[in-house]
This record gives structure tokens, sequence and C-alpha cells, in this order.
């Protein structure tokens, strides 16, 4: 199934105005009325354009078959996207907080060391 629209039909149902001529200058010379595909939206403009290609009222065709497979494998994508990043987050942090303590415990001592060499340097100059 191909799911078209015209330029027409995307001013009428409020697309944005940068991206509409974005879209407009890409495809090049086309009448009001020309058919473009979805597939040409999600070329020129992308996935967020094209998903609101889909859920306005720009469609000639019923988009709805096409909407249901879309979210079908993009919702099984991102529960896969977030199992792997959920996991890879827990295991940054872990090195990350270890590596924290450690730089703060190295970064107090040196704190400690310049503050016993720099109080008698200021005593000194400010004594004379």
């Amino acid at each position: 199934m191909t799911i078209t629209t015209t330029l027409r039909r995307l001013q009428a149902a409020g697309a944005c105005k940068p991206l509409y001529e974005h879209l407009k200058e890409a495809l090049g010379p086309i009448g009001p009325n020309d058919p473009i595909n979805a597939l040409q939206i999600l070329e020129y403009n992308g996935v967020v354009d094209l998903e609101w290609f889909l859920n306005s009222s720009a469609c000639i065709e019923n988009p709805k078959p096409a909407l249901a497979e879309y979210k079908r494998i993009t919702d099984s994508a991102w529960t896969e996207y977030k199992r792997i990043t959920d996991s890879a987050w827990t295991e940054h942090n872990r090195i990350t907080d270890s590596a924290w303590t450690e730089h703060n415990r190295i970064m107090d001592s040196a704190r400690a060391e310049y503050q016993r060499i720099e109080d008698p340097a200021w005593a000194t100059i400010l004594k004379n």
C-alpha cells in the first residue's frame, strides 16, 4: 500500500511552514495537487514529519494500517533499546561512581597539601 498526499493537503492540514518549504524544495518542480509518497516525506524531512503526516488529515489513503505496523515495529525496537541502554547505564554508573570516589579522594588530599603549603606562604607575604 502506498500512502500519498499533495502539497495542497499538507498545507490544509497545517504542516509546519519551514519543513513544508524544505519538502517542497527537495521535491523540485511539483504542482499543488501532484502526489507525494510518504517515503519521500521520510527521506527529505525525517521520521518526526512522517509521524505527523500519518497522524494528520493530509493522507489521501487510510494510514491506520501502516501506522499500526509502524507502531508495532517501533515499540519493540524501543523496548529492546531501553533494555540495552538500561544495562549499559547501570555499568557506566558503577564504573564512574568508583572513579569519581577515587578522584575526590586524591583531590581532597591534593587540596589539603596545597593548603598546608599555601597558608604559611600567605602568612609570610602578608607579614612583610
